[in-house]
């Protein structure tokens, strides 16, 4: 797998988890925060995660 496909589904991954807390109504800034600095998605701003949940 290349790194930018390990990365797409890290992304992938990430907004659908994001999703399913957003439904349960528990999404708040500090997982999207956690997100952003997690080892998938490093290098991202929290607005950036913020929009693949929009995008989602």
């Amino acid at each position: 797998m290349s790194w930018s496909q390990e990365r797409r589904l890290a992304r992938q991954v990430v907004a659908q988890r994001l999703l399913a807390l957003d439904a349960a109504g528990t999404v708040e800034t500090v997982h999207v925060r956690i997100a952003a600095g997690a080892a998938g998605a490093a290098g991202v701003s929290v607005r950036t995660v913020w929009r693949w949940v929009a995008l989602a």
